[in-house]
C-alpha cells in the first residue's frame, strides 16, 4: 500500500501555525517575566520607603535645641549634590557598628545626590556627626553617611507653622527675637523611578511627623 506524503501546502500551513504558537509562547513568557520583575521592584521600593519614613520620623522625634545646630530646611531639588536640604540637632543616632557607643547628640543632614544608575533620579543620603559644645568644625572622619533610598524620581518636603501656614523652607534662627522657632509638623512626599517596561507609574508615598516637645517654640 502506498503512503501518501504531505503536500507543500500542508507543510507551509504547519510552519505558519508553529510560528504563531512560538510567538504566543514567547509573548506570554515575556509578560510573566516583566510582571515578576515589576512585582519584585515594587517590593524592594516599598521596603526602602518604609525605612526612609521610619528613620526620618525617629530623627525628627529626637529634635533638640542647640546653639550650634538650628533647624534649617530648603527645597530638596534646589540643593542636589551640594548641601543638605534639611539639617537639625537630634538625640537620634544611627548605629553604624555595635561597638559604637552613643555618647552625644548629633547633627543630622539629609542630602539628595544624583543617582548614576537611574536616569533623572536621586539617592537620599543621611549624615550624622557628633554635636559637642564648641566643637567646630567637626573632623571629616567623624561624619558618617547612610544611604536611605535610591532611584527617587520625586521628593518634596513642607513645614507647617503654628498658624497652619505651609512653607517649603525653614530657618529656626530667623526669629526677630533671636529665639529658635520650629515648625509644628513636617510633611514628606516622594516616589521612585519605575524602570520596568509597560509604562507603569510608581506609587507615591506620604508621611507626616508632628513636632511637639514642650521645650520647642513654634511660630
Amino acid at each position: 500500500m502506498c503512503t501518501k506524503g504531505f503536500t507543500l501546502l500542508e507543510i507551509l500551513i504547519a510552519l505558519v501555525l508553529f510560528s504563531i504558537t512560538l510567538g504566543l509562547v514567547y509573548t506570554l513568557s515575556s509578560t510573566v517575566v516583566s510582571t515578576t520583575t515589576h512585582v519584585e521592584q515594587q517590593i524592594m521600593r516599598g521596603g526602602q520607603a518604609r525605612r526612609l519614613i521610619e528613620r526620618m520620623q525617629e530623627d525628627l522625634k529626637g529634635l533638640v535645641i542647640h546653639p550650634d545646630a538650628g533647624f534649617t530646611a530648603r527645597e530638596p531639588l534646589s540643593s542636589v549634590n551640594s548641601q543638605p536640604f534639611l539639617s537639625f540637632g537630634s538625640t537620634s543616632q544611627a548605629r553604624f557598628s555595635p561597638d559604637v557607643i552613643a555618647d552625644s547628640d548629633v547633627t543630622i543632614g539629609y542630602y539628595l545626590l544624583e543617582d548614576e544608575r537611574y536616569p533623572d533620579s536621586f539617592t537620599l543620603v543621611r549624615t550624622q556627626k557628633p554635636l559637642y559644645p564648641g566643637m567646630e568644625p567637626v573632623p571629616r572622619e567623624a561624619t558618617m553617611a547612610l544611604p536611605l533610598a535610591e532611584g527617587l524620581s520625586f521628593f518634596q518636603m513642607s513645614y507647617q507653622g503654628a498658624q497652619d501656614q505651609d512653607s517649603e523652607q525653614w530657618d529656626s534662627s530667623a526669629d526677630p527675637d533671636e529665639e529658635q522657632v520650629y515648625p509644628r509638623a513636617v510633611y514628606l512626599s516622594f516616589s521612585f523611578a519605575d524602570d520596568s517596561e509597560g509604562g507603569r507609574s510608581s506609587a507615591q508615598y506620604n508621611a507626616v511627623v508632628s513636632l511637639a516637645p514642650a521645650e520647642l517654640k513654634f511660630k
